[in-house]
């Protein structure tokens, strides 16, 4: 099994962190204008491919509300969902497991982390310490899920490392082609940089994923196994944004919205780009959808 609670070990030391209260994803529609002003300027299609040493594998999400979250989710993106310990559920999307969902979090919690596969925390975290990252939680043995840790990226951004990896297929960016993308499943992470030189730095001398200019304000990272996604710098509150890949954007946010969601704008449709759009859960949580055109 794959990384596991924060809940349970680690809750207290991550109490100072900043966690946005829900309406600050409101800024989201800051970053929906920005992206339309500046799509025919993507860089996308020259993208490189990272080495593929150390993937995102795990993407924490939290709620105070565990019936309501599985069912807007299992009934908006068909997700699953299982018990794996106290104030923490797994979730799975139809091509597997993604993370999971972490109840009642302390104040000061961020409402998503996403974890980076490395098979020897102690050495990496002592790097990150050398490029500037900080150790936020050092490393400990979730029962049944493995060693975890977690630090700060120099954007202040809590990202956690976990010793625990399966094989992942390489997933292409949505954004140069659909080819292999699976319907209700997260394809992106959208990720807060205050210094795109230095994030790009920092993530590639890392952990090998290549960065490169994809259109002004956004840093596209590759990975080179499983899936990738931006830095941006114009929504500094909102740390880290998942986007969802759907079937049909607009009959998406109407159907969320019925579900007790909040539509943050309507649907996007960039030149040569798929087609985006933004919402709130009825838990104050982010997220982003991503459509063919």
């Amino acid at each position: 099994m794959r990384p596991g609670p924060l809940a349970a070990i680690a809750a207290t030391e991550l109490e100072g962190c900043s966690k946005g209260a829900p309406g600050d994803e409101i800024e989201l529609k800051a970053g929906s204008s920005m992206e339309e002003s500046v799509s025919e300027t993507s860089q996308f299609a020259n993208m490189p491919k990272g080495r593929g040493a150390h993937p995102i594998v795990w993407l924490e999400l939290t709620t105070n509300n565990a019936e309501g979250f599985q069912l807007f989710y299992g009934s908006l993106f068909s997700w699953t969902f299982m018990p794996f310990a106290k104030d923490y559920f797994l979730y799975q999307s139809p091509k597997g497991l993604m993370g999971g969902v972490r109840l009642n979090a302390p104040e000061g919690t961020p409402p998503a982390v996403y974890f980076i596969y490395a098979s020897d925390i102690n050495a990496k975290l002592a790097e990150i310490e050398a490029a500037g990252g900080k150790t936020l939680v050092s490393r400990f043995v979730v029962p049944g899920a493995g060693p975890i840790a977690f630090f700060s990226d120099p954007s202040g951004v809590i990202v956690g490392l976990s010793e625990a990896k399966t094989p992942q297929d390489y997933a292409p960016s949505v954004f140069t082609t659909n080819e292999g993308a699976v319907f209700n499943t997260i394809v992106n992470l959208e990720i807060y940089s205050g210094d795109h030189e230095k994030t790009s730095r920092f993530y590639n001398s890392l952990f090998g994923w290549a960065c490169t200019g994809a259109m002004p304000g956004y840093v596209a990272f590759e990975p080179g196994e499983g899936i990738g996604g931006v830095f941006q710098n114009h929504t500094p509150k909102t740390k880290v944004l998942a986007y969802v890949w759907v079937k049909d954007v607009a009959g998406t946010l109407a159907k969320l919205v019925e579900a007790g969601g909040t539509k943050l704008g309507d649907p996007m449709v960039m030149p040569g780009m798929p087609v985006f759009g933004y919402f709130l859960d009825p838990f104050g949580n982010g997220f982003g959808i991503i459509g063919p055109r």
